[in-house]
């Protein structure tokens, strides 16, 4: 009789842990797959990423900052991306403080990937951050001499955006230095919306490029 109860009891509480491991309660989705996307499993934390997508629920922009610092590069180009769609102000500094200082035009996967997600960092700065942020404005200064093109070139779209006087320095060394014509072309015509004088000697050049 004891050991039958036992086993009914234990039956019981596996039917209660199923019941409760069987996906997110209506209304709290938000909730159960902003937890997963710090998950062991990758599948589980792509399984997340692609449900919050879907749901673009502002609701979940905290468990979305927090999940940029858990060191998974595989969801991080989607988390960057999802966050500059929700367009939360509150992302900005956790956006900053998840730049990848180390990932430039490397060639393994998980380089790739933090690459993309610092070439989105700097595309959602550009767009959520305000002119005023010097934190913001410091970061895209870096991000325009990364060695990753795309970064590069959207730290320097985001700094015109910006009108980021502080950046000028850097927006004239690109301009007047890249071998990229496509960079040299941005980088004037984010001079251009900063209007700073220090920027005249090399538009001027330019106008011969």
């Amino acid at each position: 009789m004891k050991m039958r109860l036992i086993g009914l009891l234990h039956l019981s509480l596996m039917i209660t842990f199923v019941a409760c491991n069987t996906g997110p309660k209506e209304g709290e989705e938000y909730l159960f797959y902003g937890e997963q996307l710090n998950h062991e499993k990758a599948k589980k934390r792509d399984s997340a990423m692609k449900n919050l997508s879907q749901l673009k629920d502002k609701r979940a922009v905290p468990a979305l900052n927090k999940a940029l610092s858990n060191g998974h590069a595989n969801i991080k180009p989607e988390l960057v991306k999802l966050i500059t769609d929700l367009a939360d102000p509150s992302s900005v500094q956790p956006l900053i403080d998840a730049i990848d200082w180390r990932a430039g035009a490397g060639r393994d996967k998980t380089g790739k990937m933090l690459a993309v997600a610092n070439e989105r960092i700097a595309k959602a700065l550009g767009k959520l951050a305000q002119p005023d942020n010097a934190a913001a404005i410091e970061a895209l200064i870096k991000l325009a001499d990364s060695n990753h093109l795309n970064t590069q070139l959207a730290a320097v779209v985001s700094l015109g955006d910006l009108k980021a006087e502080a950046a000028v320095d850097q927006l004239v060394l690109v301009a007047d230095g890249s071998s990229n014509n496509f960079m040299v072309k941005n980088a004037a015509i984010a001079l251009g919306k900063i209007a700073n004088d220090k920027a005249v000697p090399v538009l001027i050049k330019l106008l011969f490029f």
